[in-house]
């Protein structure tokens, strides 16, 4: 661009708007990226709630000798029949597990 303006090819305003065009493009792509790296920290924060469910789930394993109500419904978050075979259950924090069962 530069170079054409130097020359006398083309005045120095013809560029404006492509320019002005860019900018304007710029601006949108670096809101577009905040925004994806705002959601890309969602499954982070997932991901800290998961593993705390999994260590008191550990720590808990141990001590079980009956069925823990408690503790079931501090793991899960929803179970969906999806069929007589299939099952799909959603523990708290997002993580889904389908599930064959077996009749």
């Amino acid at each position: 661009m530069v170079s054409f303006i130097a020359s006398g090819t083309v005045g120095e305003d013809s560029f404006d708007s492509e320019l002005q065009k860019l900018f304007d493009e710029e601006i949108n792509l670096s809101a577009k990226l905040e925004s994806l790296k705002a959601q890309s920290k969602t499954p982070q924060v997932q991901q800290e709630k998961i593993d705390v469910m999994i260590e008191q789930f550990n720590q808990d394993c141990g001590r079980l000798t009956e069925f823990d109500d408690v503790l079931i419904r501090k793991a899960i978050e929803c179970v969906k029949v999806m069929s007589k075979t299939e099952i799909i259950v959603i523990f708290r924090g997002g993580y889904e597990e389908t599930v064959k069962v077996d009749k």
